[in-house]
């Protein structure tokens, strides 16, 4: 019961701080939720990424009483604010391995004719990396990351595939590993 009080009290407070900057929130189709039983609801990622699921619980928990709860990356739960809010919500920490990346030595690079072995100039992956541990590279090509199949040296590794987003390596990249043990 405690928790349910909880939950209505920050949800009362974000409605609050919503309507102080919204006019009106229209919701469309909420009479498709069902009143009880499980159901989940999915919010795509993006800049909103903490405003969309208070606008989402506030409106679904006026449209039909139920509460939602959350997953949310475990690296948010530990910020002060965020990860309080999320507790009194009942919301569900999930470990993230891009939360566990640590910059690696060296730049890596791929040839032109084989896209599943990575060359290192400067490298540690004996040290560094382990397989069936991840690569993830720099933002400038939108965090791709690859599965490390096999280390063979400091200075060479093959992934477990090749996809699109790895092909853009061909020049030598700043690149952070993960291991499987912290996913």
């Amino acid at each position: 019961m405690a928790a349910g009080v909880g939950y209505d009290l920050v949800l009362f407070f974000w409605r609050v701080v919503i309507n102080l900057f919204f006019r009106e929130i229209r919701p469309r189709g909420a009479f498709n939720i069902p009143r009880d039983g499980a159901v989940i609801f999915v919010i795509g990622p993006h800049h909103n990424q903490f405003l969309d699921p208070v606008v989402m619980a506030s409106e679904v928990r006026k449209e039909t009483r139920r509460r939602v709860a959350f997953i949310v990356a475990a690296k948010s739960m530990q910020r002060f604010f965020i990860g309080l809010f999320a507790r009194l919500m009942g919301s569900i920490p999930v470990a993230r391995a891009a939360d566990y990346a640590k910059t690696g030595s060296g730049k890596v690079y791929l040839l032109p004719d084989d896209h599943l072995t990575v060359h290192g100039r400067g490298t540690k992956f004996m040290k560094e990396c382990m397989v069936k541990g991840q690569i993830v590279l720099a933002k400038n090509v939108g965090y791709a990351t690859g599965t490390i199949a096999e280390i063979i040296s400091d200075t060479e590794l093959k992934w477990a595939h090749t996809s699109a987003d790895l092909l853009l390596i061909r020049r030598g990249l700043t690149h952070c590993v993960t291991t499987q043990a912290q996913i």
